[in-house]
């Protein structure tokens, strides 16, 4: 038997509406549980860190004595890869190129205010990463990787004081704000412990999937992440 457009839509609602009940049995009628699942898309994290959107923003990269044995470019790893994750994500963000960053560390070589990059790019913020731990081998098991790393992330936001109109004000610096400061801690693997050298598991596979993990718990301060996503897979 054929049926008309109108027994179609019917049986549609009605399998819809059976759909919902059993939905509703499952979550215990709770109606914040059932949203959870009528959600289109994964819920995501927010990131702790303030909204770079439609910002210009200027990254920062400070490796300190003893942490670049492993990563000679560690600053310009860091930069670079932070850069490229947050043009990805963040919409119209402007990031500013790190080989111009670069020029003005190297001509700033005693800067004590990351922030006076930010003048100088005329930039709306300034993201400062102090790298203060940065390795791949077990300390207490030689033969063995363990990536450990500590990041000192720190935001920098630039404003021009402005009077009640909300015009700018003559005469008046602008205004600097620190908006985030936390020590990101990153390490891998977590669960399963250091990881033994093997023909599969060499230096370079190990430590080109640390600077991943690194890169991504990094972008995770500024950009929403699915509850899901991992970066501990220990396949290299």
């Amino acid at each position: 038997m054929t049926l008309r457009p109108f027994d179609r839509t019917r049986r549609a609602v009605a399998a819809a509406a059976l759909g919902l009940a059993m939905l509703s049995l499952a979550t215990g009628c709770d109606p914040r549980a059932l949203a959870y699942f009528l959600q289109p898309f994964e819920p995501k994290v927010d990131p702790p860190g303030p909204s770079l959107k439609g910002k210009k923003v200027v990254i920062l990269t400070h490796a300190t004595t003893g942490t670049r044995g492993d990563f000679p470019d560690l600053e310009a790893d860091l930069a670079k890869g932070l850069g490229r994750a947050l043009a990805a994500e963040v919409k119209k963000i402007e990031v500013v190129p790190y080989p111009k960053v670069k020029v003005w560390a190297d001509g700033h070589p005693n800067y004590t205010d990351p922030a006076a990059a930010g003048i100088d790019f005329d930039a709306d913020a300034v993201v400062f990463l102090e790298v203060e731990g940065m390795e791949i081998d077990n300390p207490s098991s030689p033969g063995l990787f363990q990536g450990l790393s500590r990041i000192h992330v720190k935001v920098f936001e630039l404003t021009t004081p402005t009077d009640e109109k909300g015009k700018p004000i003559p005469g008046r610096d602008e205004e600097i704000l620190v908006t985030y400061d936390q020590v990101l801690e990153s390490n891998f693997p977590r669960t399963q412990g250091a990881m033994p050298i093997s023909a599969t598991v060499n230096r370079t596979a190990f430590r080109r999937k640390f600077m991943e993990v690194v890169l991504s718990e990094l972008s995770w301060q500024f950009i929403p992440h699915a509850n899901a996503d991992t970066i501990q897979d220990t396949s290299l």
